[in-house]
This record gives C-alpha cells, sequence and structure tokens, in this order.
C-alpha cells in the first residue's frame, strides 16, 4: 500500500549511529555514509540494475520492483539533510503522541556532522 498521495510530509529512511559509534568511530561512521550517498546515486542512475539486484533479493516480479522503485526513488535523501518540515511534523507527533513533554530541538534528535 502506498500512502504517499495520502501522507506528503514524512521521514521515511534514517540511519542511526549510537552515541558510542559517533564518539569513538566517527571516520567510519563518515566512510559508511559516504558509500550509503553513493550508493543512493547508483540507485538512482541506474534503475534497470537495480530493479534487478532488487528483484532477486526481495522475490517480487521486475514490473512490481520497478513499480516500487518509482515510489520509492524520490524518498532516499541524496545528501542526509532532512526536510525540515519533515522533522517538525515528527517532532510535532511526538508531542501529539504523549512522548515528550515539549517539542525537542533539532539537536536532541539528530545531528549532520558527519554527512559527506
Amino acid at each position: 500500500m502506498n500512502f504517499g498521495e495520502t501522507i506528503k510530509t514524512f521521514l521515511t529512511h534514517v540511519i542511526y549511529a549510537s552515541p558510542d559509534m559517533m564518539t569513538k568511530r566517527p571516520d567510519e561512521l563518515r566512510e559508511f555514509l559516504k558509500a550509503w550517498f553513493e550508493t543512493v546515486a547508483f540507485m538512482r542512475e541506474n534503475k534497470d540494475e537495480t530493479v534487478r539486484i532488487t528483484s532477486a533479493v526481495t522475490r517480487l516480479s521486475p514490473e512490481i520492483a520497478a513499480r516500487v522503485y518509482d515510489i520509492q526513488r524520490p524518498m532516499f535523501l541524496t545528501d542526509g539533510h532532512f526536510d525540515r518540515e519533515a522533522v517538525r511534523v515528527v517532532k510535532q507527533s511526538l508531542l501529539d503522541l504523549g512522548q515528550v513533554e515539549t517539542i525537542p530541538p533539532d539537536d536532541a534528535l539528530f545531528t549532520e556532522k558527519f554527512l559527506p
């Protein structure tokens, strides 16, 4: 099911790193993120090859995998910077769901200091 037409502002792909990783292995984290964005660039520029690989892994037909590709391609960030409106929506939902008492600042939720 694709909710993209109903829910327009949404964060879907996030990479997590522990505080220990960020403190003790920052170079490895930066290298991982660099490789991730190279992978995203390849995927975005090579639909046929991406569909071939993913359909084998997901066991979806190439036709379905191609449709999934078309839906998901725009969701993959190319530089790691979150859509600020989507971040605002997530923060508001944390408040609305009673997970926090006040809306947290961005730096309490994420950092961009390891981006390539």
